[in-house]
């Protein structure tokens, strides 16, 4: 049974049509529907409703309306009094208020009732949206942003404090950005890795250690010195980042000491200690307030607490646990944050057996090939309404028509790099008790399970024999091609030279078998995890032999590796 639990500012029955309060307490939400949910959104006064079967409603103004005027939606963000939309065709449409001209148009008119086309992008390909306190931020094809609308803080990035009327170009070489309902700026990452912010600044709250608003782009070195950047969400005054690290995940934050987790300010990210074993699977954040959900369906929050919005009866400002009676252990939840208030609702979750996994494997990698990678829309249009079988079916469709390469690059990930697009179809298969199968755990199991392996690297342990190699002068590394393929772009341009010579899989010959496995390790996890008993400056020294003859030098995770280990151990 479909289930939506609610708690926050009502004022606009943005929450429940039934309630006559203008705030509510943790509410169970009456629901006409038994169809899950894809998706909960919303800012201040409105909240969306994205159905598994694609029906989209909007509560505004004390009623519910349906969209019926586009289809083919692919995302929607939410902004402070606007959303935006995404179709896979690539057009971009506003709903709701353009208070501060944030449709771009030139004219401030009043409010949309139902999506309209932004006509800046007609001829342009629109690939991502974003909108926060009301501003609107584009990427097109080729990763130029556009943004317009509110700017008092210079969050349009054009060294002044003005409003914006018209969409301009914000930045260039941009893969993803990060924002907040109530957001008066917006962190990004370029394509190389680089993080930056635009905008307010005043607490902190862009992390990049001082307090100084950002009308010109500014780098946020923390964030671009660390390997994998999940999810940024950002308020009026703090900020919050899931980062992984070590194969583990860690809540980090910045900004006013009301909001931030600390109880004090920060200019710069910190570790939230308090969640590192907790295991945190979403973040959200409102004007004031947080709310985090771990993978076991614990909720936290802590912030403002003036409309009811923490759930929890009092003003917090460091993490508090929320208990919810009513959650279901055997369902699956996900949490929205809106201007004030928030939510948990169900989502579909689908178990992955050996069969799925099986047909990934058995057409993909019976034969390995370069894929033309490119971003498609076929992963899309897949809902978490999907069973395995029907999911099957339609790998196997669009296999034939030729389209094979874009199936996998959803699959696992843009160019195996980007951990947030895995992540991403990684949610079509979550189930709530992760002990249980999922994708992750089937492919870790590959991993660890030696009847699986599928390729072996060759390290050469006896250099006296200077006869003909014998089989006994190598020892047998076993690794999953499968599984390295979808970690690690390292492995793949390494696999490519490889199997372009099969006798370079020998040229760790005189390599020590440590680094060998270090390599191997760092391909899988892309961490190094040495102590002073490994001889760290002769396995230093091999790794980047090894990266040099691989032409892996310039890799910037390698690099930031290997400085990593330099300075730990005091090397050269």
């Amino acid at each position: 049974m479909t289930e939506l639990i609610a708690w926050g500012a009502n004022n606009q029955k943005q929450i429940s049509l039934k309630a006559d309060q203008t705030t509510i307490q943790v509410t169970k939400i009456p629901l006409e529907t038994s169809e899950d949910f894809r998706e909960i959104g919303g800012g201040s006064g409105y909240t969306i409703r994205w159905m598994s079967d694609d029906q989209i409603y909007y509560l505004y103004k004390r009623n519910k309306k349906k969209i019926t005027n586009i289809s083919g939606v692919e995302k929607i963000a939410y902004g402070y009094d606007h959303a935006l939309f995404l179709t896979q065709d690539n057009k971009v449409y506003i709903l709701i208020k353009n208070t501060a001209n944030q449709s771009g148009f030139g004219t401030t008119t009043s409010e949309y009732l139902e999506p309209t086309e932004l006509p800046f992008f007609k001829d342009k390909k629109v690939i991502d949206v974003r909108a926060n306190f009301k501003s609107s931020y584009i990427i097109v094809e080729g990763g130029t942003m556009f943004g317009c609308g509110f700017n008092s803080k210079g969050g349009i990035g054009q060294d002044t404090n003005t409003q914006v009327n018209n969409f301009v170009q914000v930045d260039t070489n941009i893969s993803r950005m990060f924002g907040g309902v109530d957001s008066e700026g917006i962190i990004y990452e370029k394509s190389d890795g680089s993080f930056y912010g635009l905008g307010k600044n005043t607490s902190g709250q862009l992390g990049t250690g001082t307090s100084v608003n950002a009308k010109l782009p500014a780098k946020i070195e923390f964030l671009s010195n660390k390997p994998q950047v999940i999810d940024v969400a950002l308020s009026l005054e703090h900020t919050l980042a899931i980062i992984e690290e070590n194969n583990q995940r860690y809540l980090y934050s910045t900004g006013h000491q009301d909001y931030c987790g600390f109880g004090r300010t920060t200019h710069k990210f910190e570790k939230l200690e308090f969640f590192d074993d907790k295991k945190v699977e979403q973040i959200g954040v409102g004007c004031f307030h947080s709310i985090v959900k771990t993978y076991d369906t614990q909720i936290y929050v802590w912030g403002k607490n003036s409309s009811k919005q923490l759930g929890i009866g009092r003003v917090s400002t460091v993490p508090a646990l929320l208990k919810i009676n009513d959650l279901d252990e055997n369902k699956y939840y996900k949490i929205a944050s809106f201007s004030n208030g928030c939510c948990a609702y169900t989502c579909s979750s689908i178990s992955v057996n050996s069969d799925f996994l099986n047909l990934f494997e058995k057409q993909f990698f019976s034969d390995f090939q370069v894929f033309d990678f490119k971003v498609h829309k076929f992963m899309i249009k897949l809902r978490t309404g999907d069973s395995p079988e029907s999911f099957k079916d339609k790998i196997e469709e669009n296999f034939k028509k030729n389209e094979a390469e874009s199936v996998f690059l959803w699959i696992y990930g843009n160019s195996f790099q980007d951990i947030e697009t895995l992540q991403k179809f990684w949610e079509l298969f979550k189930i709530p008790d992760p002990k249980k199968k999922t994708l992750v755990s089937d492919l870790k199991k590959k991993f660890h399970d030696e009847e699986s392996k599928n390729f072996d690297i060759l390290v050469k342990i006896d250099d006296e024999n200077e006869d003909e190699d014998e089989e006994d002068d190598f020892e047998e590394i076993p690794v999953h091609k499968l599984v390295l393929l979808t970690r690690s772009a390292l492995f793949r341009e390494m696999f490519l030279n490889i199997e372009q010579n099969t006798e370079q899989v020998k040229d760790f010959s005189g390599k020590t078998i440590e680094s060998v496995e270090h390599f191997i390790k760092f391909l899988y996890y892309e961490e190094f995890e040495l102590t002073a008993d490994d001889d760290p400056e002769l396995i230093c020294d091999e790794l980047e032999d090894a990266a040099e003859y691989y032409q892996l030098s310039d890799n910037r995770q390698l690099k930031r590796q290997l400085a990593k280990i330099k300075k730990q151990f005091n090397l050269k």
